[in-house]
């Protein structure tokens, strides 16, 4: 059971990786796409470097400038923010998006880190994202 600590992310990685492995042993599951919402979408990021199986990611209101996304070339992500969220700094985002080449942006007017008045908006960012080639 989680006491809400972390470790920075590193067994958190580890947990994504460990389930990545039994999926495709246990399940023969083909190429994964990793999801992950603001310290999750740290963790999926850094996670789809060392899982041959995954080759994309889908990652919401990403606290982008305060935890790492190191980049990644092989990767292909769609990341979904809103305009509103005092968590992930715009600038850092768009510098972040401008090294990663595979990296789609859908901004959301308005919406917070939590997509509270937005939870519309946010299930067609993320129909959006799973329908682009």
């Amino acid at each position: 059971m989680s006491e809400g600590r972390n470790d920075g992310g590193a067994g958190e990685v580890d947990d994504v990786v460990a389930v990545a492995q039994w999926l495709g042993q246990t399940h023969c599951v083909g190429m994964l796409t990793l999801v992950g919402y603001s310290f999750g979408s740290s963790v999926a990021w850094r996670a789809l470097a060392t899982i041959e199986a995954a080759d994309s990611a889908l990652l919401i209101a990403p606290p982008i400038g305060s935890m790492a996304y190191p980049a990644n070339a092989k990767a292909n992500a769609a990341v979904i923010a809103g305009t509103s969220n005092p968590f992930a700094d715009a600038d850092a985002l768009q510098r972040w998006l401008a090294t990663q080449p595979g990296a789609t942006h859908i901004a959301i007017a308005g919406a917070d880190h939590f997509f509270g008045t937005s939870r519309n908006a946010l299930a067609q960012a993320i129909d959006e994202a799973f329908s682009a080639p």
